[in-house]
C-alpha cells in the first residue's frame, strides 16, 4: 500500500490518508489498515483522529482486536483519560486473560490516579 510508503517517509498524514483510500478499495484488510492508519496519525500529533480509528478497527475485528486494545489504551493513557485507557486494557485482558501485561498497566493507571 502506498500509505505504508508514507509512513516510511515520515509523512504520516499522507500514509493514514492512502490507508483510508486502501479500505474503499479493498475492505478484506480493513481491520489491520484502520490500526494502521490510527498510529500513523498518533505519530502525527492528530490524537483525536487517530483514537476514532482505532474504535473503527475493532469495530470491524471482532475476532481478534487484542492489540487494537492495546494500542488505543496506550494511546488513551498518554492523553490521561484513565477512565477509557482502562476500560481499553479491560476488553484486551477478557480477550486475552494469562497475558499479565494488562493487569500491569490497569494497575500503573490506578496508581498514577493515586498519587
Amino acid at each position: 500500500y502506498l500509505g505504508v510508503t508514507y509512513k516510511q517517509l515520515g509523512d504520516f498524514t499522507a500514509a493514514a490518508y492512502n490507508l483510508q483510500k486502501a479500505i474503499d478499495l479493498d475492505c478484506q484488510f480493513a481491520p489491520w489498515i484502520y490500526h494502521t492508519i490510527a498510529h500513523n496519525l498518533q505519530l502525527a500529533g492528530n490524537y483525536p483522529e487517530a483514537i476514532a480509528a482505532y474504535y473503527q478497527g475493532i469495530a470491524l475485528n471482532q475476532h481478534n482486536p487484542i492489540w487494537v486494545y492495546h494500542s488505543l489504551a496506550d494511546l488513551l493513557s498518554q492523553q490521561q483519560r484513565w477512565h477509557e485507557a482502562i476500560l481499553a486494557y479491560e476488553q484486551a485482558r477478557v480477550l486475552e486473560p494469562n497475558n499479565l501485561l494488562w493487569k500491569s498497566k490497569i494497575k500503573m493507571i490506578l496508581d498514577e490516579i493515586r498519587s
